[in-house]
């Protein structure tokens, strides 16, 4: 059976989602209300801001005020692929972590009195986001990170750890989810584009040493890092009031949900025609 498009029920307010999907004059039309009356930060204003550890000069386990100690796993850019996928690669190697920071004290004793205990800042909590410096720069949630208790979170130096002022961001009356997704889509569009630019430009020049017979340049290697004091430059545009903020994001999901059921739709579509068509 051919099912046609006005054949799927419509959910309310489809017609309107549509036509932003089609519509720019209205998307802008849309955000320009979200964001009418508007304050203007930088990042720095609104989160703690730091390098992560390098590892090699901090000891592997921290004493709790009991004297007890807890291993420490620091955190490394080729561990993170996808933000959902954080959770699923820490929580595979949590069993492990233990094990071998027991494993390597007494090989490690020498080594440790001569690195400095980890201060307690730069233990990660659920609300922390993170931003590598290395490779393609995305932000990274850790509120779906659940460790086992006598393991600590800590963000090597591949990464800049991003910590809300939560006291502030109440005080502000600005929403921590909000201003989470802002920043993925700051950092998208700022860093991302940045990286891609040099990147294109980098890959041109290889190109052209490898036709001149030069010596070949490294492509990741050449793209410069991120900097801390660009990522608090950052400029973050948040509208007046938590209705607003919901607003933003919660219809940019949507549009995604209603993009993916007309892709189904599509596929549908196409699917009906090849039936038709070699039956």
């Amino acid at each position: 059976m051919l099912l046609l498009l006005t054949d799927v029920p419509r959910k309310e307010n489809d017609e309107g989602l549509e036509k932003l999907l089609i519509d720019c004059d209205e998307v802008k039309q849309r955000l320009k209300h979200y964001f009418k009356g508007a304050k203007s930060y930088k990042l720095e204003d609104l989160y703690e801001v730091y390098y992560g550890l390098p590892e090699i000069r901090y000891r592997p386990v921290i004493k709790t005020s009991d004297n007890q100690e807890i291993a420490v796993h620091f955190l490394r850019s080729h561990e993170i692929r996808e933000n959902d996928q954080v959770a699923a690669l820490i929580n595979s190697k949590v069993r492990n972590i233990t094990e071998d920071a027991d494993r390597s004290k007494e090989k490690a004793a020498d080594k440790n009195n001569q690195r400095s205990d980890i201060p307690e800042k730069y233990l990660l909590n659920q609300e922390d986001l993170l931003i590598n410096t290395r490779n393609l720069p995305q932000v990274i949630t850790l509120q779906n990170i659940e460790v086992e208790k006598n393991v600590c979170l800590v963000a090597s130096h591949h990464f800049i750890l991003i910590r809300p002022k939560k006291h502030l961001l109440v005080a502000l009356n600005i929403d921590a989810g909000f201003l989470s997704s802002l920043l993925k889509t700051s950092v998208a569009q700022v860093f991302q584009k940045r990286y891609r630019d040099e990147e294109n430009k980098i890959r041109d020049e290889i190109v052209k040493h490898i036709r001149e017979k030069k010596a070949k340049r490294s492509l990741s290697s050449s793209i410069p890092s991120v900097k801390i004091d660009d990522v608090k430059q950052l400029p973050l545009l948040i509208p007046s009031n938590q209705e607003n903020q919901d607003n933003v994001f919660d219809t940019m999901h949507k549009l995604k949900d209603l993009q993916k059921e007309i892709s189904v739709k599509m596929e549908m579509w196409e699917k009906e025609i090849y039936d038709i068509i070699t039956n």
